[in-house]
Protein backbone atom coordinates (compact mmCIF):
# COMPACT_ATOMS: atom_id res chain seq x y z
CA UNK A 1 0.00 0.00 0.00
CA UNK A 2 1.71 3.42 -1.14
CA UNK A 3 0.24 5.46 1.81
CA UNK A 4 2.11 3.44 4.09
CA UNK A 5 5.79 4.96 2.22
CA UNK A 6 3.68 8.80 2.83
CA UNK A 7 3.35 8.07 6.73
CA UNK A 8 6.84 6.61 7.10
CA UNK A 9 8.77 9.42 5.46
CA UNK A 10 6.59 11.81 7.04
CA UNK A 11 7.30 10.61 10.75
CA UNK A 12 11.40 9.89 9.28
CA UNK A 13 11.34 13.98 8.08
CA UNK A 14 9.47 14.50 11.79
CA UNK A 15 6.45 16.37 10.19
CA UNK A 16 2.99 15.91 11.92
CA UNK A 17 -0.01 15.53 9.23
CA UNK A 18 -1.38 19.45 9.68
CA UNK A 19 2.44 20.74 8.03
CA UNK A 20 2.20 18.01 5.18
CA UNK A 21 -1.78 18.97 4.86
CA UNK A 22 -0.39 22.68 4.81
CA UNK A 23 2.16 21.61 1.81
CA UNK A 24 -0.97 20.33 -0.18
CA UNK A 25 -3.08 22.92 0.79
CA UNK A 26 -5.77 20.99 1.79
CA UNK A 27 -7.09 20.48 5.11
CA UNK A 28 -5.28 17.89 7.92
CA UNK A 29 -8.79 16.09 7.91
CA UNK A 30 -8.60 15.56 3.98
CA UNK A 31 -4.59 14.73 4.48
CA UNK A 32 -5.50 11.87 7.29
CA UNK A 33 -7.70 10.37 4.83
CA UNK A 34 -5.62 10.14 1.71
CA UNK A 35 -2.66 9.20 4.46
CA UNK A 36 -4.76 6.36 5.66
CA UNK A 37 -6.26 5.22 1.85
CA UNK A 38 -9.46 6.23 1.96
CA UNK A 39 -9.43 9.00 -0.27
CA UNK A 40 -6.72 8.87 -3.41
CA UNK A 41 -4.06 11.51 -3.54
CA UNK A 42 -4.05 13.85 -6.87
CA UNK A 43 -1.39 13.39 -9.50
CA UNK A 44 -0.39 17.05 -8.18
CA UNK A 45 -0.22 16.30 -4.77
CA UNK A 46 1.85 13.31 -5.48
CA UNK A 47 4.44 15.57 -7.10
CA UNK A 48 4.25 18.13 -4.15
CA UNK A 49 5.04 15.21 -1.66
CA UNK A 50 7.89 13.47 -3.63
CA UNK A 51 9.59 16.56 -3.57
CA UNK A 52 8.52 17.06 -0.37
CA UNK A 53 10.19 13.64 0.69
CA UNK A 54 13.03 14.01 -2.06
CA UNK A 55 12.05 11.23 -3.96
CA UNK A 56 10.52 10.30 -7.30
CA UNK A 57 7.12 9.42 -7.38
CA UNK A 58 8.07 5.55 -8.63
CA UNK A 59 10.27 5.32 -5.24
CA UNK A 60 7.70 7.03 -3.17
CA UNK A 61 4.00 5.64 -4.49
CA UNK A 62 4.88 2.56 -6.54
CA UNK A 63 7.74 0.96 -4.59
Amino acid sequence: MPNRNIKAERVRFGYNQEYVASKLNISKTTYNLKENGKREFTENEMRILSKLFGKTLDELFFN
